[in-house]
This record gives structure tokens, C-alpha cells and sequence, in this order.
């Protein structure tokens, strides 16, 4: 496909996109079929809509657990009007759900609903990351080169989810069997976690950061709007009691670490 062609398509998946999230009465009247245009496009909304609350059950399961099918269901039908689709590939949809349920009044009694929200969308995009084999070999720089000139690069999809509440133990709460019981249990003392989420292989993780380590992981994994900062930095901003030798080691265990990497420059 050459680039004018691929540019008409992705014009031609756009406006379809746009005609299905409109309302029918909202929906152009093009020539003399204008009306069964108009209808079919209601019938695909109708479709369209039905398929985001699947993809939304799909990557929610925790709110999904805690709400109910059919609340669950209404949110994404919100969701969609708000915050329609903006490419073909409906799973990479529902990212905004975590901040619409903050200033919801029907979720003020679930105040940790928000975080939960967020760990379960960073476990659904871990899931459709790029897979990136981990590089044994590269740990051999750690011994041989200047901690200004080598950076640590964590899996692809890698991510924290910071909350004042227990999301980790609410997360593991519900995927247990008496999963109402576990969740009353966590919340009866609520404490602050940090989930780190990763997937080694297939399927997504999760487990609760040590405090020491939360900082330094988040330096590691907040490469979106900076550069990676170069390993003789984070240790010197690296927080009191931390380890890198033990962090080293829980990093291997579970699978967090891609590569380590000579860079061009310090800082």
C-alpha cells in the first residue's frame, strides 16, 4: 500500500469512527440513500457500543467486580459519548475511565474505586505492550562501565500505580473466591501501596512495591515526556535505606528488566 493510499484509509476509518459515535439525528443524510445510511449507522452504533461494554468488562474486571455487570455496562455507554474511540482497534479504548469516576457521586462510597480503575487499565495495557526478551548479557556492563555512561531499561508496558489505599490487596481480594470477604478485610485498616505492573510473559503481574523502592522505580519507568536518566544520577538521588543490590535481585526474580545500556552521555 503506498502512503497516499494508506492516508486515504486511515481518512476513510476516521470518518467512519466519527459517524458511528454520533447520535442517529446527528448522523448526515448523504444523497438519495441518505436514509438507510442513516439507519444502517444506528444499527452499527447499536453494534459499536455493545462491543465497548465487552471491551470494558474486558479490561476493568476489578470495577467491574466491585460496581456489577450492569453498572459497569452504563459507564461505558458514558464513556463512549465522552470519550469516543479515536482509532479502529476498540482494545486500546477506555484509558479515560480512571479520572471520569473521580467527581462521580454515585462512586463516593468507593473512594479507592479510581485506583482500582487505574491498576486494572495498567494491566490491560501491560498485556498488549511489545514483548522485549530480557538480555542476560548486558548485566556484564554493570561491572565494567561508568555508572554516567549506562542506563537501566525496564520491559515495555512496565508501570506504578501509586494510591493512598490497599489497590495491590484489593486486586488480590478479588481474585479469590470469597472475594467480598478478602476486599472488607483490606479495607478495615486501609494502607497506602504501590503496584508495580509488568508482564514477563503472557499474562500481566502484580505486586507491591517495598516504600524504598518506590521512588527509584518510579524514576526508572517515567521515560514518556524525559529521557532516561543514566544510572550514576539515579543513584545519587536514589532515597535513603535504598538497595540497589536488593532491588537488583527482586528486579531479576520477577522479570522487570529488559536491558542494561550504554548511553552516549551522562546526566
Amino acid at each position: 500500500m503506498s502512503a497516499a493510499e494508506a492516508a486515504a484509509e486511515g481518512q476513510r476509518q476516521t470518518s467512519v469512527l466519527q459517524a458511528l459515535w454520533r447520535l442517529p439525528a446527528e448522523t448526515p443524510a448523504w444523497g438519495q440513500h441518505g436514509t438507510r445510511l442513516a439507519l444502517g449507522l444506528a444499527a452499527y452504533q447499536g453494534n459499536a457500543r455493545a462491543t465497548a461494554e465487552r471491551v470494558l468488562a474486558a479490561a476493568y474486571p476489578t470495577v467491574q467486580a466491585l460496581l456489577g455487570e450492569e453498572a459497569l455496562a452504563l459507564l461505558a455507554r458514558q464513556l463512549w459519548q465522552h470519550h469516543p474511540p479515536t482509532q479502529g482497534d476498540l482494545t486500546a479504548w477506555g484509558g479515560a475511565l480512571p479520572e471520569s469516576l473521580a467527581p462521580l457521586p454515585e462512586v463516593r462510597d468507593w473512594p479507592y474505586l479510581p485506583d482500582c480503575a487505574r491498576l486494572d487499565w495498567a494491566r490491560h495495557t501491560a498485556e498488549s505492550a511489545e514483548h522485549a526478551s530480557f538480555e542476560p548479557d548486558s548485566l556484564a556492563l554493570l561491572g565494567t562501565h561508568d555508572p554516567a555512561h549506562l542506563q537501566i531499561q525496564l520491559r515495555p508496558g512496565l508501570s506504578l500505580v501509586r494510591s493512598d489505599w490497599p489497590v495491590v490487596t484489593l486486586w488480590q481480594a478479588h481474585q479469590a473466591t470469597d472475594a467480598v470477604e478478602h476486599a472488607r478485610q483490606a479495607l478495615l485498616k486501609p494502607q497506602p501501596e504501590t503496584a508495580v505492573v509488568w508482564r514477563p510473559h503472557w499474562r500481566a503481574e502484580v505486586l507491591a512495591l517495598p516504600d524504598a523502592m518506590v521512588d527509584w522505580m518510579s524514576a526508572l519507568a517515567s521515560t514518556t515526556t524525559r529521557p532516561l536518566p543514566c544510572l550514576s544520577t539515579l543513584l545519587e538521588t536514589a532515597p535513603e535505606g535504598f538497595d540497589l543490590g536488593q532491588w537488583l535481585a527482586l528486579a531479576l526474580q520477577h522479570g522487570w528488566i529488559w536491558r542494561v545500556s550504554i548511553t552516549d552521555h551522562g546526566g
